[in-house]
């Protein structure tokens, strides 16, 4: 069984209890959809961090960076949005090689943003594995 992350980010938001991220350790890109193994934690549990994968479906743009040297340890917050500036960008709605076709209904992104990451897909989930009590 698998987790909606945003919704999870958005509850350990409301929580004020964001998630963080102490270390990506694969990135893998099959198709349409970029898998993310990296350790998490909350931060109320930091030193209870748990290795996960999330899945992001459909993801049709991601840059990833090293981390800002200047983030004191601990890790970047994990943000999540339905509404930004990258999501406006017309060309996410063309199908790629589709000589400029556009999906309709248009698609409907989210937007993960790990430090000077990003991640751009239609979902991003959780796998399950066993979580500590922090995240679960």
């Amino acid at each position: 069984m698998q987790k909606d992350f945003a919704k999870l980010i958005r509850d350990y938001q409301a929580r004020h209890n964001p998630l963080i991220v102490l270390a990506f350790h694969l990135v893998l890109m099959r198709d349409s959809e970029l898998r993310l193994t990296l350790d998490l934690a909350a931060k109320e549990t930091i030193h209870n961090p748990q290795s996960t994968t999330i899945q992001c479906i459909n993801a049709v743009d991601y840059s990833l960076n090293p981390p800002t040297p200047e983030i004191l340890p601990g890790g970047p917050e994990i943000q999540y949005f339905d509404a930004h500036p990258l999501l406006e960008d017309k060309r996410l709605q063309r199908h790629s090689g589709g000589n400029g076709e556009v999906f309709h209904p248009p698609m409907k992104f989210g937007l993960l943003i790990v430090d000077q990451s990003y991640v751009i897909a239609e979902s991003f989930l959780l796998e399950e594995s066993p979580l500590p009590a922090g995240l679960r």
